[in-house]
């Protein structure tokens, strides 16, 4: 099993994420940094915080790992803004379907288009 943070395939085991219900596989180095996986940071800086803002504190004390290095949460969301926000999930509506109804499955299924990060 590989370390879902950085990709190693030494990982010592699954534990929980910081940041929300999920569990995650680890290798000792991310597991010792307190490191989450880069779609976490994504999700928590566009779901939970305003592009970053309203976070609790605790969370600027974790980091992530991208293009071979870990990055803080001030660093991630930096870079985030300078890029022009590069990870931004698109509005729900273009991904998830609306068939009009207020109740019951969405029948048609071939028009669901998929995101990914």
């Amino acid at each position: 099993m590989k370390c879902d943070v950085c990709g190693k395939p030494e990982s010592v085991g699954v534990a929980s994420s910081c940041l929300g219900p999920m569990s995650n596989s680890y290798c000792q180095e991310c597991a010792c940094s307190e490191a989450e996986p880069f779609w976490m940071f994504v999700y928590t800086f566009y779901e939970v915080g305003h592009e970053g803002e309203g976070i609790a504190d605790w969370v600027r004390d974790l980091r992530t790992f991208k293009d071979g290095q870990y990055m803080t949460w001030d660093e991630f969301a930096q870079f985030e803004k300078q890029n022009d926000f590069p990870n931004r999930p698109p509005p729900y509506d273009e991904y998830i379907p609306y068939d009009g109804a207020d109740e019951g499955p969405v029948e048609d299924l071939e028009n669901i288009q998929e995101y990914k990060l």
